[in-house]
């Protein structure tokens, strides 16, 4: 039903006035995402996740405008194309984005993430698209930023470090605390003791 909704919008459209999201499209057997293959320009973003397609066809697409951009670990992206392996067939996923016509991506970065079977992207000339920021074009392996990860594993460090140091100060200052209880107690007696 989802897919069939995605054919009927997309199918002869040449300009997308907001964002073109293609996401959860299984039984790649069965599907397949031809219907794209006029789009000339997206005023928004581009996302295709979460997909078990293996070809990807958008021969028309020139132009990603970016006016609206997806926000994901912190960064605004124009252009995503993540996690696209078969859920059921886990050596089957998209090999191939067909985008020959792209020149442009206006604003916003480009972001490909779970990908595996997804080859050449690191061969793209990135810099006339991106207008030479080629720093914009995230190319990860796994959903998994390793650099995030470091980054959380530390904080998370620094946190137990810091809880620790506060509990020991806590137990120091009860013990102190406690030591002056009982010396004051032992002084009373003392005191009482000698006064008798």
């Amino acid at each position: 039903m989802h897919y069939l909704r995605l054919r009927q919008r997309y199918s002869g459209c040449t300009y997308v006035n907001g964002n073109l999201e293609i996401t959860n499209v299984y039984q790649a057997k069965n599907h397949d995402l031809d219907f794209l293959k006029d789009i000339r320009y997206v005023s928004g973003y581009v996302l295709f996740g979460v997909l078990s397609v293996e070809t990807i066809a958008m021969e028309s697409l020139e132009v990603i405008r970016g006016n609206r951009t997806k926000e994901l670990m912190g960064d605004h992206y124009s252009l995503i194309v993540g996690v696209t392996v078969d859920s059921v067939n886990t050596s089957q996923g998209l090999t191939e984005l067909h985008m020959p016509r792209l020149k442009e991506i206006t604003h916003g970065k480009v972001l490909f993430i779970s990908n595996p079977y997804l080859g050449f992207v690191n061969t793209i000339n990135w810099a006339p698209i991106m207008r030479g920021y080629t720093e914009d074009v995230h190319l990860l392996e796994s959903a998994f930023d390793e650099e995030a990860v470091v980054k959380v594993v530390i904080v998370v460090t620094v946190v137990v470090v810091v809880v620790v140091v506060v509990v020991v100060v806590v137990v120091v200052v009860v013990v102190a605390a406690v030591v002056v209880v009982v010396v004051v107690v032992a002084a009373v007696v003392v005191a009482v003791v000698v006064v008798k």
